[in-house]
């Protein structure tokens, strides 16, 4: 498959899953308002993360998004205030994987808000390589970012 058609499978199966995602949760919480929640999301700022937070934003639910880089942050809070200007969005420079920066955007959260109501964990990489290429530091990076950064996050949201 040439690199161009993969790309775009890629694209197209992430915003399957995000539609996918969000009807889940919307119909779990169908009998309860978003008007009013709070919404914390990693990996916040492009892709499923995004597309999420436009869907949250569109029920009415205030927006915390976190990602690693600042102007994509910016990017994302003005989309999402371009679309829905009555929603409030914060964004804070957060690396997932790393705790105490975790800490730091759930406190900044909390400052903001008082609150936090659901919990979206969209952060992670993508790396497409032949497995036999793949060395153990691929595999570990992949492991923190799929697994220990969505667990820093539930872990320090918790006691909320």
């Amino acid at each position: 498959m040439n690199p161009l058609a993969a790309k775009i499978l890629k694209r197209v199966g992430f915003g399957l899953a995000g539609t996918f995602a969000y009807s889940l949760v919307r119909d779990q919480l169908r009998f309860r308002s978003l008007r009013g929640a709070v919404v914390l999301i990693s990996g916040g700022s492009r892709g499923l993360g995004l597309v999420l937070a436009k869907q949250y934003a569109a029920e009415g639910a205030s927006i915390c998004l976190l990602a690693r880089d600042d102007d994509e942050l910016r990017r994302a809070q003005n989309i999402i205030f371009s679309q829905f200007p009555e929603t409030i969005v914060h964004i804070k420079v957060c690396d997932s994987t790393k705790l105490p920066q975790v800490e730091e955007a759930v406190a900044f959260t909390l400052e903001m808000f008082g609150k936090i109501d659901v919990v979206v964990n969209c952060a992670g990489t993508i790396t497409s390589m032949p497995i036999e290429n793949a060395t153990k530091k691929d595999f570990v990076e992949s492991l923190e970012a799929h697994f220990w950064a969505p667990f820093n996050v539930i872990r320090t949201c918790l006691p909320h």
